[in-house]
C-alpha cells in the first residue's frame, strides 16, 4: 500500500468481507480468511465489554 488511507480502506473491504474484486493465491486467500476471523474476533471483545457494563448499569 502507498499510505495509510488506502490500507484503512483495504483493511474495511477484507474485515466486512467483500473479496470479489480481488485475485488471491490460495495462500493468498487463506491468510485473507484469517486475518478476518482474527480481526472480527479482536473488534468484537471490547464491544462485548461495553454491552455488558451496559446492561448491568441501574435504570435511574
Amino acid at each position: 500500500m502507498t499510505d495509510m488511507f488506502s490500507t484503512l480502506y483495504y483493511t474495511c473491504i477484507f474485515l466486512l468481507g467483500e473479496r470479489c474484486s480481488f485475485d488471491f493465491s490460495p495462500v493468498g486467500a487463506g491468510l485473507s480468511m484469517l486475518y478476518a476471523i482474527v480481526g472480527v474476533g479482536l473488534n468484537a471483545m471490547p464491544m462485548a465489554a461495553v454491552q455488558d457494563a451496559l446492561t448491568h448499569m441501574p435504570l435511574g
